[in-house]
């Protein structure tokens, strides 16, 4: 994988079905995913390391939006889908709760429609 950290965040937040509220993204789950990926060697960043994207997200004015306690607790709620990834279903259910309006090129996201 090329190119630069700011560039592959935004990749992975493509691929990890970034969600977006004027110019925050609750991607809490999204650092921690490429975090343990980065970790296990599944992706490679060039450029910077996990660890450095909250402060290039600050740097693009991008606000990362944590789960609330009532968000994560209530978790469980979240009908059985098709999408299987924990991380996946925790950024289906914050966008739920919000409400935020979910954006995904990844066609499981769509079976979320009547969830919330």
């Amino acid at each position: 994988m090329g190119g630069l950290c700011a560039e592959q965040t935004e990749r992975a937040g493509e691929e990890g079905n970034s969600l977006r509220r004027k110019s925050g993204i609750p991607q809490y789950h999204l650092l921690l995913e490429i975090s343990l990926k980065f970790a296990i060697g599944k992706i490679e960043l060039e450029k910077c390391q996990p660890d450095e994207m909250p402060s290039i997200a600050e740097q693009m004015h991008i606000e990362i939006i944590q789960p609330t306690a009532q968000e994560t607790a209530s978790f469980h709620r979240l009908p059985k889908l098709r999408h299987k990834d924990p991380f996946d279903r925790m950024i289906i259910w914050q966008a739920i709760q919000q409400p935020l309006v979910l954006i995904s090129k990844d066609g499981d996201f769509q079976s979320t429609g009547n969830s919330g």
